[in-house]
């Protein structure tokens, strides 16, 4: 049929007004997500879900993303005891200049320690500061209270 619209082509820029800036420009946005001992995997896999679903419908990648412990390892236990490895740690989160990160997300589950994680809080300070995207999934927003 002649006429006939696809899903691609009729859906290609309807959320557009939502997307970041420079997601319109075509500029990859950096994600980074905070994994914390206990973090929940079926939360966390979602969220990545829908970051690697954007680019696949994009001409263009949308979003890249990294994942940061809260330990001195390389390696964070999810909820459901898989041990995840990290791209780095939270020391080596940068926060201004061209390898800043445009969006910060502490992921969070059940288990997750809920004290304050001073390094966290003060990243968090960081990136507010710098006008970075912050947020929290799971109870990943109660360090962004404490902060």
């Amino acid at each position: 049929m002649s006429g006939k619209r696809n899903f691609s082509s009729s859906m290609s820029s309807t959320n557009q007004a939502f997307m970041p800036r420079s997601t319109q420009r075509g500029k990859a946005l950096k994600v980074a997500f905070v994994l914390p001992d206990h973090f929940s995997m079926m939360t966390y896999t979602t969220a990545i879900d829908a970051l690697v679903t954007t680019n696949l419908v994009k001409s263009s990648a949308a979003f890249s993303h990294q994942t940061y412990s809260l330990n001195d390892s390389s390696k964070v236990l999810s909820d459901i005891h898989i041990e995840i490895s990290t791209s780095h740690i939270l020391d080596e989160l940068v926060l201004n200049g061209e390898q800043a990160v445009d969006i910060l997300i502490v992921c969070g589950g059940f288990r997750c320690d809920l004290s304050e994680n001073k390094q966290l809080s003060k990243k968090l300070k960081a990136a507010f500061q710098q006008n970075i995207i912050i947020g929290g999934l799971w109870n990943g927003a109660i360090p962004l209270a404490y902060a």
